[in-house]
């Protein structure tokens, strides 16, 4: 599985609700850009999400504000 989260994240997870299957970090969202899956979160949406206590930023490490398509 490729998930956005930074490794550390990713362990946090595997730890917290022990997965066994493979993951892998995308972090940069490198990969949903390459594959055409990511997609650049609105500043409006960003607020909104904020409202609710909702960081996009903080698994990832990153503040690129992009997420992959579900």
């Amino acid at each position: 599985m490729i998930s956005p989260d930074s490794p550390d994240k990713i362990k946090e997870t595997i730890n917290s609700h022990h997965f066994s299957p493979l993951f892998l970090s995308d972090s940069k969202v490198a990969a949903a850009i390459a594959f055409g899956l990511a997609f650049q979160v609105e500043p409006e949406m960003l607020e909104l999400l904020s409202e609710y206590g909702i960081d996009i930023n903080a698994a990832s490490g990153e503040s690129h504000n992009i997420l992959p398509v579900p």
